[in-house]
This record gives C-alpha cells, sequence and structure tokens, in this order.
C-alpha cells in the first residue's frame, strides 16, 4: 500500500521506462563529455609542526611558541600567503604557463563569470580570505604577479588533519610532476620562511641583549662604587663597628654592676656603723672597722672607764677622780673623731663609686647609641652589598644568555619539518568520470520526471469517480479509502473492525448497497476482478464480505484466483475465527491438494450443501480475461466488481477490460477505486450504518 504521498512515486514507476532511458543517456553524453576534458592530478606534502631536533642540544633564548590549534591554523595561513605563494611562482615559472596565469588565456563567459562570482564572493566575505603574515607583501593591481598568484591560490589547499598538528598541502595540476613540486615547495617555503622568522627574531633579540647587557654592567659598577664609597668612609671617620662596640659596652655593664654592688654594700656598712657608734657598740665597731687606732682608743677607754669607777669606789669626790674622768673624757671625744672620721671616709667613698657609676652610665649609653648607628650604617651597607650582588648576577645570567643567542643563530632550526615529500600522482582527480556520469544520470532522471509531472504525467490515470464513470459507462463508482499500515488484505479487514475504520467499512457498505439494494431476494453472486495484479481485488473482497455478513447475510467468500492471492492463507487465522462469514478456497492448489487426497468430492457436496443455505456468495476471481475459467465464472456472478488503483491503473486500460467484459456477456455493475487518499476523497452524501441487523429483521430468502 503506498501512503498519501506516493502519487509522485506512482508516476515515476509508470514512466520507469522513460527515466531509465533519460538516466542512461544523460550519463553517456556526460562521460563522452568528460573524455574531452584535461584530467587535474594532485600531489600531497605533509608538514610535521614543532622542533625538528637539533645535533647540539642548547636552552633557546626566545621561546618557541608552544604547537596547538591556534598555531596550526596560523601555519595553513602562511602557508597560502601571497609571499610564500609569490616565491613559488618566481621559483617554478608558473606565471608562463597559461594554466596558473589568467593573462596568457583567451577569456571566456566561464572566466567572466568566475571573476564576476569571486567578486561577490569577496565583498561578501570581506578581509576574511586578506589574513596574512606580519611581512607579507600585498598584491598590488600592478603587480604582474599577481593574477598569477591567485591561480595559485585557487588550486592549493592546506589543512590541518585531524586533531593532530600535521599540515597536508596540496596542489592541483594538469602536469602531475608539476604538482608535485608546487606542494613541496609550498612546504619549503614555508620552512625558510620559519627561518627568516627565527633569524629576525634572534637578531632583535641579539641588540636588545646587548643593550641590556650594557646597562647592567653600568648597575653594577655603580653599585660596587656605593660599596667601595661607603667602606672608605666609615674607615676614615675613625668611628668603632659593632665588633668592637659590643665587648666595650659588654665590659661597661659588668664594672656598672660591681659598682652598684660596692655601692650597696657601703651604704648598709655605713648605716651599721652609725647604729653601733649611737648605741656606744664600740665591740661591734671594733670588728666591723677594723682599724688600729679605733681598737686602741676603744681599750683606752675601756682602761680609763675602769680606772675612774676604781677611783669613784675607792675615793669617792677626790680630785684625782675628775681628773681621771677628764682623760676619760678626751679619750672617748678621740674615738669619736675617729668614728666619724671613718664615716665621713665610707660617704666620701660613696660619693665617689656614685659619681663612678654616673660616669660609667653616660659611657654606656653612649656606647649603645654608637652600636644603633653601627648597626645602621652595617645594615645599609649590606643593603648596597646585596644589591651589587644582584646586579652582578642579572649581569652574568644576561651575559649568558647573550652568548647562547649568539651561539644559537648559528644553529636555526625552523618550528616544523616535512614528514613526507609529495609523490608524482599517477591517477588524476578530476574529473571523475565515473561519479559525474552516475550524478548525470540520477540528474537525467529526475530531469525526465520533472517533465512528466509537469506536462501532467497523472493524464490518463484513474482518479475521480465523475471521471471513470464518464470514460466507462459504468454508473457505480466508489471509492475505497487509503488505510496506513496495512499491508495485506487480512491486516486491512483488522484495520477495519477498529474504530478507526470506520470510514473504510462505510465506503464497502456504500459499494453493497449500490449493487444489491437494501432488500434482494435469492443468493447473489458478486466476483471481483481487476484490470492488473495488486490493484486491490482480493482486499476489496475480503472487505465486501464482511460488510454482508454485517449486514445479516449468510456470506460465502470463495478464493477463485490461480496466482494465490493474498486470502489464500485466510483459513486458520484469527481474523477469520472472528468472521461469520464462510470460506472457499477454490485455487488450483487448494483443488490439486483436495484431488490428491480423494477427498474432492466429499468436499464439493460439502461446499454445495453450504451454497444452499448463503444469501452472498463474493468470489475473489482472477484477473480479467487472463483464463477461460474467469469467462465461466463471470457469467455464473450476478454482479461483476472491476477493483482498481488511484493514480495507478490507467483510465483506457480501465475501459478496455471492461468493454471486453460487457462483450463477453458479463454484467459489470460497479468500479472499486482502491486506495484513495483521504484529501482526495469525494464526500458520501448518505451516510451508512455498519452495524449489524436486529436478529429479529429476517434476512433475504435463498433459493
Amino acid at each position: 500500500m503506498h501512503d498519501e504521498g506516493s502519487t509522485l512515486w506512482s508516476v515515476a514507476w509508470q514512466s520507469r521506462w522513460a527515466l531509465v532511458v533519460g538516466s542512461i543517456l544523460a550519463a553517456a553524453i556526460t562521460f563522452v563529455a568528460l573524455l574531452y576534458v584535461t584530467p587535474i592530478y594532485r600531489a600531497k606534502t605533509h608538514v610535521l609542526l614543532g622542533g625538528s631536533g637539533m645535533v647540539i642540544e642548547m636552552p633557546t633564548s626566545v621561546q618557541q611558541r608552544p604547537v596547538n590549534a591556534a598555531l596550526s591554523e596560523s601555519a595553513v595561513i602562511v602557508m597560502k600567503s601571497n609571499d610564500v605563494l609569490r616565491a613559488v611562482v618566481e621559483d617554478l615559472e608558473l606565471n608562463k604557463r597559461a594554466e596558473f596565469n589568467p593573462a596568457l588565456r583567451d577569456k571566456g563567459i566561464s572566466d567572466r563569470a568566475k571573476n564576476w562570482l569571486s567578486g561577490i564572493a569577496a565583498t561578501v566575505r570581506g578581509k576574511a580570505d586578506q589574513l596574512e603574515s606580519e611581512m607579507a607583501d600585498p598584491l598590488r593591481p600592478s603587480d604582474p604577479l599577481a593574477g598569477t598568484v591567485r591561480g595559485l591560490r585557487s588550486k592549493v589547499t592546506s589543512k590541518v588533519l585531524g586533531e593532530s598538528f600535521v599540515i597536508e598541502v596540496a596542489a592541483q595540476s594538469s602536469d602531475p610532476r608539476l604538482a608535485a613540486m608546487i606542494s613541496d615547495k609550498i612546504a619549503q617555503e614555508y620552512l625558510e620562511k620559519q627561518l627568516e622568522q627565527n633569524a629576525r627574531a634572534g637578531g632583535k633579540a641579539t641588540v636588545w641583549l646587548e643593550e641590556r647587557v650594557s646597562e647592567l654592567r653600568a648597575d653594577v659598577a655603580a653599585a660596587e662604587l656605593k660599596v667601595a664609597e661607603f667602606r672608605t668612609n666609615t674607615l676614615n671617620s675613625g668611628e668603632q663597628m659593632t665588633q668592637d662596640l659590643e665587648p666595650r659596652i659588654e665590659e661597661l655593664n659588668a664594672h656598672l654592676a660591681r659598682l652598684t654592688t660596692e655601692a650597696s654594700d657601703l651604704k648598709a656598712r655605713t648605716d651599721e656603723i652609725r647604729e653601733l657608734f649611737e648605741t656606744s657598740n664600740y665591740i661591734a665597731l671594733t670588728e666591723i672597722l677594723n682599724l688600729a687606732v679605733v681598737s686602741e682608743l676603744i681599750g683606752e677607754l675601756s682602761e680609763e672607764e675602769a680606772r675612774v669607777a676604781d677611783l669613784k669606789a675607792r675615793y669617792d669626790d677626790h680630785p684625782g677622780v675628775a681628773k681621771a674622768i677628764e682623760e676619760r673624757n678626751l679619750v672617748a671625744r678621740q674615738l669619736d673623731e675617729q668614728i666619724e672620721r671613718a664615716l665621713s671616709g665610707l660617704d666620701i667613698r660613696s660619693e665617689i663609686i656614685a659619681e663612678q657609676r654616673e660616669t660609667l652610665r653616660a659611657e654606656l649609653q653612649s656606647a649603645r647609641r654608637a652600636l644603633a648607628d653601627s648597626r645602621q650604617k652595617e645594615l645599609l651597607f649590606h643593603e648596597l652589598e646585596r644589591e651589587a650582588e644582584a646586579s652582578r648576577d642579572v649581569y652574568n645570567r644576561f651575559l649568558l644568555q647573550l652568548k647562547e643567542v649568539r651561539e644559537q643563530s648559528l644553529l636555526q632550526a625552523p618550528e616544523a619539518s616535512i614528514v613526507s615529500y609529495a609523490e608524482v600522482p599517477v591517477h588524476p582527480v578530476a574529473p571523475q568520470k565515473k561519479k559525474m556520469a552516475a550524478v548525470a544520470g540520477v540528474g537525467g532522471g529526475l530531469f525526465v520526471l520533472a517533465l512528466i509531472v509537469l506536462t501532467g504525467g497523472s493524464v490518463g490515470r484513474v482518479r475521480t469517480p465523475l471521471a471513470v464513470s464518464a470514460q466507462t459507462g459504468v454508473s457505480s463508482v466508489i471509492q475505497i479509502p487509503y488505510v496506513r499500515g496495512a499491508k495485506s488484505p487480512i491486516e486491512l479487514l483488522n484495520k477495519a473492525r477498529q474504530p478507526s475504520g470506520s470510514d473504510l467499512l462505510r465506503a464497502v457498505n456504500w459499494l453493497r448497497l449500490r449493487i444489491s439494494g437494501r432488500e434482494t431476494n435469492g443468493v447473489q453472486v458478486i466476483m471481483i476482478t481487476s484490470t492488473a495484479p495488486g490493484e486491490g481485488k482480493s482486499a476489496l473482497s475480503l472487505l465486501l464480505a464482511e460488510a454482508y455478513e454485517a449486514g445479516g447475510y449468510e456470506t460465502l467468500l470463495v478464493n477463485a484466483d490461480p496466482a494465490q492471492g493474498g486470502i489464500s492463507e485466510l483459513e486458520g487465522t484469527e481474523e477469520f475465527r472472528k468472521s461469520k462469514f464462510s470460506f472457499l478456497d477454490y485455487s488450483e492448489e487448494a483443488v490439486h491438494s483436495l484431488e490428491s487426497n480423494g477427498g474432492l468430492e466429499n468436499a464439493l457436496k460439502k461446499r454445495q450443501r453450504e451454497m444452499r443455505r448463503t444469501d452472498a456468495i463474493i468470489v475473489d476471481g482472477p484477473v480479467a480475461l487472463s483464463s477461460p475459467e474467469f469467462i465461466e465464472f463471470g457469467l455464473l456472478a450476478d454482479h461483476v466488481i472491476m477493483a482498481c488503483e488511484w493514480n495507478k491503473t490507467g483510465t483506457e486500460e480501465l475501459k478496455h477490460s471492461i468493454d471486453l467484459l460487457k462483450a463477453e456477456g458479463l454484467n459489470v455493475t460497479a468500479v472499486a477505486i482502491n486506495k484513495v487518499p483521504t484529501k482526495e476523497m469525494t464526500p458520501v452524501t448518505v451516510p451508512l450504518s455498519t452495524t449489524r441487523r436486529p436478529l429479529s429483521l429476517p434476512p433475504p430468502n435463498a433459493t
């Protein structure tokens, strides 16, 4: 079954021989024409991006760019730049070949059209195709090689192979050797441009490094001069350095600590002496002062005290006693003077120590200030030394880098290498005669199909009921709608029993009423035929049997098609078990099977008994006039229905078949147009119910 969009396919099938002839003719003409076209050969050279390796490994001063997708695309653009192509044109003298130089060949219509289209494309693209390297020479109108460069660019392609860093350079030419030479030369020119670019970069780097080294040398000299001047000024000033001041400060701190301890001891001793002196504890004073004079005076005072006491005891108020007291007092006064003199000496000693302490404190503070100043100067000195050392280190690095650049300039290597040179091609890439002939054949067939459609490819095909009725003289012409998804008569019956198949059963019921009427007496024999196989004859027979049975008729479906039609396998299927009508397989194979089994006579008697109880017999007959048996079947039928397919069956074929059937005496009462698209259906004026009649209504009488 064709779908609703099968009109074009139907036209193509009907005109298949015209399409085949047109395709073969177009392919032959194209192939012969291509024999006179100059063959074009293509040669390919492969370039690998990345360092090619050096015999002497040396760290590069100018870092090479990492290989990535952006670098690959840049390399592709450079390979098709004007300066690279100009060098190729000059070396190979391509400007003397008309293939590349348009000035050497006569301009035809195709050249003018090509130039016009190229101008439009350049305007649309703008500057997209003018990406060139920084040092590329622009093409000027007055440049004699401009046309040749453009012609060469149109025959050269460069691309990155997949996700690798390999660039394929392909060149086309009518001369295979020249194509190989061009692709190799482009790759070599690219490598030379890389060398020139590296040399220019190395030269610029060398000049810059020399200037920088000179500046750094001056900076190192200035820094070292500052260090020397600082050291000289420090030595000439006579100032003590940190290493001299730190021991001096430690010594002063120790001396000050000793004086502080001594002052504390003197104060404690003085306070103790005063306390003993005030309490007249001369014995303790003797031990503390440890002075011979004081010891002697204390001894004399003790003797005088003893003598005074003895005289008082002996003589009481005797004049000698008073004299002894005076002598005792004199000794006591001398003792007091000696003690006071000792205390005065201690005070003087304390004052001297205090003065010494103050002097030491002042000297210590001065030394500490000198130490701070010395450390500050030393920090400044170390900073100057570090600055000089850093300047010297940077200078040494740049000096080493300068030497490396100078040495590397003698060992320059490009950032790419040729991994495979072009081989001289043997087979041309254009024109591809077989492929172009095949395309021309398809195009020729499509052209013929378009002409057929435009000139009315569907003229002479069965389409509308009115046209079919007018051409064949049959008044009852019924349209059977197309049902999507049904590829066999049994599947179509299953679809018709579903709610979505109501339109299909309504059309078949309409056909039943048009040929039989609402009330009919006697057995009706209806035979369905067609002009050719595959026009829906068997499907219509099956649907018509379902419609008669649904209308309350005892129905028998007979398969009389010797070609084993679509209902030959109906018996035993699930759809047949759900059906109420009977089925008789009267095909040649079924009859031969019964004859071989010896049951033909019994089967015929059984079928005769069933036919006597039948109201309607639907016969799926053979194709019209295909065999003498067809006429015999047709003469027994009350009605003959001619089945045809929408937009496929020819009206002349249909009319011729109907005229022949009528001439043989067959009653052709209706034409059924099968597989009609929904949009092409003619509305049915009287809607018909497909439900079975109530059992209370008697079916038509059987004879």
